[in-house]
């Protein structure tokens, strides 16, 4: 059966009940029964990312999703706990005579993509040449790698030195990047530093140019890049969630089954779905699970061989008889790790990077629900719009132009906002709005996010290049917070 179909059955109906519910009436507070933990860290963003690409079109998401909601965003720049340390898993045999790496190729308005290729480095080599060997092949005129921004002359721009500085790889470039334009640099150097730090024990990049700081006219490398400052998102990784249950079913009644999905909600978002179910008979309509979320950052020394950079551990009262490891390797999820703990269990979901993430505990059949990353400009620190799909993912990376919608369409996606308002609205080239709303999330004013759905209507005299803006006003002021703005072609 396959993971991400059954995902999107079980959304799918979840978000129709939702949808309806939520016309209805908001989801009091009282239900939600949340004790967020105040979000401490989170990382810079290279603001280069945010201006260079704008998102867009595909995956007609419809309205397959249903009620949630997380914790406040970090405010200021810390680095995320370490993971508890877990059980190495086994690595892959590799190819006699080469080894299979990976790297990373960009996308337009997306973080950069796992890839593989085949080199002739063992994994034995040290660590300077394995990370030399990778960056090397991100030249396609060196490997023949598709979705590469990189195709130069290998005589004229190599890696001349790779040198590691405690947790910092230091890479020496023959001559400045050959790419030109901020969107180039960016997605070059985004590529480099996701590449060059696939290794456990490397966190940054700093890149020189014959031992001087490289400058390419758009980016001065003057500092060790980690992968959260290059990934593009605005919005900051949120340290933790907790919610409690709502309804008494002991957790000796309950077990659960899990699926996952990449790219099927939205371009660049991985789902993962817990569904809790009761032992010899049927959970109450009302009852919700408790869930409790955490981001570590990569431990020192990991040796597990399951790559990335930041975990989410998901833990839950209940046992799930399913043990062991799940190896996915699909941007931005690396793996799923299914391990007991005094009774209870945790989901261990290792991924790329710290990217924005939101957890949702939802009713009727129960589950909880972990979505991480998306489009990057299509996710600010208390909304998240999966339609209209901002990004066409094609082979090796994904194209940004502004998807055409007609005069009706449905905008759907995730919030966190003060009693579960959602407004929105669209402005025409003269920024002169032409329509306006507001829509109800499945669940308002409390840690975890909900839902929303709802179809926008425009004026049969409105054509062309418009943009839609979804955004939460403030209580308190009138204030607008938390805008995505999304280009559209209205057809």
């Amino acid at each position: 059966m396959s993971d991400e179909r059954r995902d999107d059955e079980i959304l799918g109906r979840a978000l129709a009940r939702a949808i309806e519910t939520q016309r209805a009436h908001e989801t009091p507070y009282e239900r939600s029964r949340l004790a967020a933990r105040p979000a401490r860290r989170g990382f810079p963003i290279w603001q280069a990312l945010g201006a260079a690409a704008v998102l867009v079109l595909a995956l007609a998401f419809g309205a397959w999703f249903t009620r949630p909601r997380e914790t406040p965003p970090a405010a200021a720049t810390s680095t995320p706990s370490e993971a508890p340390t877990s059980t190495p898993a086994a690595t892959a045999t590799p190819e006699p005579g080469r080894s299979t790496y990976v790297v990373y190729t960009w996308r337009d308005g997306l973080p950069p993509v796992l890839r593989t290729v085949s080199l002739a480095v063992p994994p034995s080599a040290p660590i300077e040449e394995r990370i030399k060997a990778r960056l090397d092949a991100l030249n396609s005129a060196v490997s023949g790698l598709s979705g590469t921004i990189l195709s130069a002359d290998p005589k004229q721009f190599y890696v001349r030195s790779v040198r590691i500085d405690g947790e910092t790889a230091v890479v020496d470039y023959s001559a400045t990047f050959p790419v030109s334009g901020t969107l180039g640099d960016t997605a070059l150097a985004q590529q480099i530093v996701y590449t060059a730090t696939e290794d456990p024990t490397v966190r940054r990049v700093l890149v020189t140019e014959n031992g001087a700081p490289m400058s390419t006219g758009h980016i001065l490398w003057d500092k060790p890049l980690a992968r959260e400052d290059v990934a593009g998102y605005a919005a900051q990784a949120t340290d933790s969630v907790s919610a409690g249950a709502i309804g008494d079913v002991p957790a000796s009644e309950l077990r659960s089954s899990t699926s996952y999905s990449v790219d099927s909600v939205a371009p660049g978002l991985a789902r993962f779905v817990i569904r809790v179910e009761r032992t010899g008979g049927a959970l109450p309509r009302e009852y919700t699970p408790p869930v409790d979320v955490r981001l570590y950052g990569p431990s020192a020394g990991d040796q597990s061989g399951l790559g990335g950079k930041a975990s989410l551990w998901i833990t839950v009262p209940w046992a799930d008889p399913n043990v062991g490891l799940r190896g996915i390797d699909r941007s931005p999820l690396r793996s799923v790790n299914t391990v007991p703990s005094g009774g209870g269990t945790i989901y261990q979901l290792k991924l790329d990077a710290a990217y924005p993430w939101r957890v949702f505990t939802l009713q009727d059949p129960a589950r909880i629900v972990v979505d991480v990353g998306g489009a990057t400009q299509a996710v600010s620190d208390r909304i998240a719009v999966y339609s209209p799909a901002l990004i066409q993912p094609v082979q090796g990376g994904s194209v940004a132009t502004p998807p055409s919608v007609g005069r009706t369409f449905t905008l759907s996606g995730a919030a966190r906002t003060f009693e579960a308002n959602v407004v929105w609205r669209v402005k025409d080239s003269r920024q002169s709005v032409v329509a306006e709303g507001n829509t109800t999330a499945s669940l308002g004013t409390s840690a975890v996010w909900g839902a929303f759905g709802t179809q926008v209507t425009l004026p049969a005299s409105v054509a062309g290049n418009v943009t839609l803006e979804v955004f939460e006003v403030s209580a308190k002021d009138g204030s607008e917070q938390g805008v995505v703005a999304i280009p559209l072609t209205v057809r």
